[in-house]
């Protein structure tokens, strides 16, 4: 595994701005005999 990076500019799939709130996300890494999952927080605050 090596180090990446996700960058996301707030919107949601119509390209509006999440409203404030705080929201849950997962994010699954799978390299085919390895799998990690992360589920944490995120506050969004405007």
């Amino acid at each position: 595994m090596g180090f990446n990076k996700i960058y996301w500019d707030g919107r949601d799939w119509d390209g509006d701005l999440i409203a404030n709130g705080v929201y849950l996300y997962k994010i699954v890494v799978d390299d085919g005999t390895t799998s990690v999952e992360k589920t944490d927080k995120l506050a969004v605050v405007r």
